[in-house]
């Protein structure tokens, strides 16, 4: 059975607001850095609250033919913070779409023709090994030479 398309968002939840981008760099949300705090601890020694869900990429705007060209990728890692000034993180969701000089590279093991303007979904949690982590942002990381860049928002939904 397919995962609902439809996803409850709060504006609280945003990681990143529709602007083109054809940079590597932190998501922001309407110019700001987008950064979503999971809240206190529960759990006593803990650096913040559990959380789990999903995180829902919705791409607007790119081109097949951006994704084929050998050595461009795109790769969109959800990290997560002990500190809102993400000093260190550690990357709880990575994904990597493109192709590097040959086969497509897509952990989803998706092919260049079914990456493109889409709804994608990713479930996520906030702990990983035995630590969790409070705060989260989103990060777009890309590779090879763009032409135009991608249109795309993202928030955080059960």
């Amino acid at each position: 059975m397919l995962d609902n398309q439809y996803k409850i968002w709060d504006v609280l939840c945003r990681l990143k607001t529709a602007s083109l981008v054809a940079a590597s760099a932190p998501a922001t949300v309407n110019g700001v850095a987008g950064v979503f705090d999971t809240g206190a601890p529960v759990v006593a020694g803990q650096k913040g609250a559990y959380t789990e869900g999903k995180l829902v990429l919705d791409l607007a705007a790119t081109t097949e033919a951006n994704l084929a060209t050998s050595g461009t990728r795109v790769r969109f890692i959800l990290e997560g913070s002990t500190t809102v000034n993400f000093v260190t993180h550690n990357n709880l969701v990575d994904m990597l779409w493109g192709n590097v000089g040959g086969p497509v590279m897509a952990s989803a093991g998706w092919s260049t023709s079914e990456v493109g303007a889409n709804r994608y979904i990713f479930p996520f949690s906030n702990m990983f090994g035995d630590k969790v982590y409070r705060y989260l942002r989103l990060y777009h990381f890309f590779g090879g030479t763009w032409g135009t860049g991608i249109n795309y928002t993202a928030f955080l939904s059960k």
